[in-house]
Parts: structure tokens; C-alpha cells; sequence
């Protein structure tokens, strides 16, 4: 199945090449408290609508409970303010997930839209496209690939940029297991846990790559060497490639 969600990311890409104009900093350490408190219930109710008719399911604005299992939010803003005449809110996105043994999953998301509301309500939906997919697929067991002892459960896609068509960057099950053939023998998930990888690439004009890998919210430099030898399609402009997985072995 084909999974591609088109969005902004990387906010280093676009924040670091020209001074943003200053966030509002009308709201007071309070006001952006209560601001964040609204982002992780809106986020988690997301969450929630999607897994509600699983049993001994319920949402308490707070946390999703499931059973003996609980799913929580907390948000951080790390940019809200304009740049070149649109409206940016960045935010890193982390979720403890209690299954037993307790699982922490940090995202960055970045959300651009005309207006404040927009922008944030953006950068939630590219969290709930790039992590968001993936967890729940995992708690249905539901869309995973299965390779060797390991199931993937893999989010959207994410381009900016202009991918060049007809690529092996399709955000299906055979760009995942090109992915994997590259760094699957580096996973090792233990029984009863679970490891996320969070994907980031800029890819030239040349199809030469660059950015980040992170195994377990940890910056991996072996997996992001290992993906640059993949060959990269390039396009004339480049672009940005994205892409969350869940991992956990088949019992």
C-alpha cells in the first residue's frame, strides 16, 4: 500500500538560512503552557479516535488508557512566530507509551500555514501522519511488514521538494525493505519492546544525501551512513525525504 503524506520538515533546513522575525511574545510562560496543554489533547484525541473501538479503550483529555497500558503527550514549543510573510510553529512531540515497560518516542514537527491556528494545526497533523500511523498500526497489529524476526510498522512518507518520478521512493512495502536491507542487521528489538527509527535526508541536485538518523530518539550516525549508500534519485532542485518506523519482533 502506498503511503505518502507531502509536508515540511526538518526545521533547521528552513529556519537556518535566513534570521526568522521574533516570535509573539505576548503570551507569558503560562499562556504557552495552557497552549501546549491544548496542541497534546487535540494530538492525542487523534490518537484516540482512531483506536477507540479497541477493547477497554478511553480518553481522559489527559491520557489514552487502554486496558493496563496508557498512552501519554507532552509537547514542547520550539518556534512560534513568522518568517518571509507565513506563519511557523515548530514543536518536538513526545509520547510515553506504558506497555508493560514504559516506551519514550520524540518527534519534531513543523507546521506552515497563514495564520498561527494554521500553522499549528499543521504541524499536528504531520505528527499524526509521520508517528502517529505508525502506532497505531503497531497497537492493531494492523499494515506491518514482516522481515526475518522483525515487524515494521511504517508511517507516511513525507517530500518536500520535487521528487523525480518513477523512483523507489513510492512509501511502500518495497522502499521500506530497500531501507531495511541497508540497516535492519543494526535493530535488534528485545521481546516485549519496541524501537522507533525517525528518518531525515536532504538529497541534492547530484543525489548526494545529508541529515539525520535517530535509533531510540539517539542520534545514529552508522545508520545514516549505511542509508547513504542506497542510490538517491536526484531532481534538479533536490529535496527532503522523511520517514518514521516502529519496530518490534515477531513473538
Amino acid at each position: 500500500m502506498k503511503l505518502v503524506f507531502k509536508t515540511a520538515f526538518l526545521l533547521s533546513a528552513l529556519l537556518g538560512c535566513t534570521s526568522p522575525s521574533s516570535p509573539d511574545k505576548s503570551s507569558d510562560t503560562a499562556n504557552q503552557q495552557e497552549a501546549n496543554d491544548k496542541v497534546e489533547e487535540i494530538a492525542l484525541r487523534q490518537i484516540f479516535n482512531k483506536m477507540r473501538k479497541l477493547p477497554n479503550t478511553k480518553f481522559t483529555g489527559k491520557q489514552i488508557i487502554r486496558g493496563d497500558s496508557t498512552i501519554t503527550l507532552k509537547v514542547t514549543t520550539e518556534f512560534n512566530g513568522q518568517k518571509e510573510g507565513s506563519w511557523i510553529y515548530a514543536a518536538a512531540f513526545s509520547t510515553l507509551c506504558h506497555f508493560g515497560k514504559d516506551e519514550k518516542i520524540t518527534i519534531g514537527s513543523l507546521g506552515i500555514g497563514s495564520s498561527a491556528r494554521e500553522a499549528q494545526d499543521i504541524c499536528i497533523q504531520e505528527w499524526f501522519a509521520t508517528f502517529g500511523t505508525a502506532l497505531i498500526n503497531m497497537l492493531q497489529n494492523s499494515e506491518a511488514i514482516a522481515l526475518s524476526d522483525k515487524k515494521i510498522f511504517p508511517g507516511l512518507m513525507g517530500i518536500r521538494g520535487n521528487l523525480p518520478e518513477n523512483t523507489w521512493l513510492r512509501g511502500d512495502d518495497n522502499m521500506t525493505k530497500t531501507i531495511m536491507s541497508k540497516i535492519g542487521n543494526k535493530i535488534h528489538p528485545e521481546p516485549n519492546k519496541i524501537i522507533s527509527i525517525a528518518i531525515n535526508i536532504m538529497v541534492n541536485n547530484k543525489g548526494s544525501i545529508d541529515g539525520e538518523c535517530r535509533l531510540n530518539n539517539q542520534v545514529s550516525e552508522e545508520l545514516l551512513s549505511n542509508l547513504k549508500q542506497l542510490k538517491w534519485p536526484a531532481s534538479e532542485k533536490g529535496f527532503l525525504f522523511k520517514q518514521f518506523y516502529i519496530i518490534k519482533n515477531i513473538n
